[in-house]
């Protein structure tokens, strides 16, 4: 079941790098100054979700914790310099399959949700939908003729939000361990693999 599998990264200049390892007992939680065990069972709730909207974090996933000590976040992102971030997909991914298959087996009433919290979700949406209906309404009353690029880009943009968030966000339970792919961050294609395949 992967016991051992460790996971590392920075979430932000604020705050120190952490390691995450899954163990048999739950997830340890170590910096440079403290380690924190959490178990299994009193873990209560995880959710999975995408992230997109964190300017500079491209790729960038969560897995949030709710446990008895309080909530943790892990993010496939690292932080490397003032608005610079690593991709670490291709170790997060595995840790965070090992952390649910683990978590799942010992403590099988344990919620996983996936997407955002039903409240955030349709609060995007709705602002999406204001925003839409405002840039119409404007549109109508006012001559924007030499406006139309932008507001096309930004109804662009609006919808291409709308359509992850429905596809990837949109808040749902899973009833196993089995992630589905569209939760977890693809493998990002290297430079250097790019220029191999030229």
């Amino acid at each position: 079941m992967s016991i051992g599998l460790t996971y590392a990264f920075r979430k932000s200049a604020f705050e120190k790098p952490c390691h995450w390892t899954v163990t048999e007992q739950g997830v340890v939680r170590t910096d440079e100054h403290s380690e924190l065990q959490i178990p299994y069972k009193e873990i209560l709730s995880i959710r999975l979700q995408a992230q997109p909207y964190f300017r500079y974090r491209h790729n960038n996933y969560c897995c949030e914790i709710t446990a008895v000590r309080g909530v943790f976040q892990i993010l496939s992102t690292h932080y490397v310099g003032f608005a610079e971030f690593e991709d670490r997909a291709d170790t997060y991914t595995p840790f965070v399959k090992a952390f649910v298959k683990n978590l799942k087996s010992q403590n099988p009433s344990c919620i996983i949700n996936t997407g955002q919290k039903p409240s955030a979700f349709s609060g995007n949406i709705a602002l999406i939908v204001a925003s839409v209906l405002l840039l119409y309404f404007l549109w109508s009353i006012i001559p924007l003729s030499g406006k139309l690029l932008p507001i096309m880009l930004v109804l662009l943009g609006a919808w291409s939000y709308l359509n992850m968030s429905t596809r990837v966000n949109r808040p749902r339970t899973l009833e196993n361990d089995e992630i589905p792919d569209y939760i977890l961050p693809q493998k990002q294609e290297t430079e250097e693999a790019r220029k191999n395949q030229d």
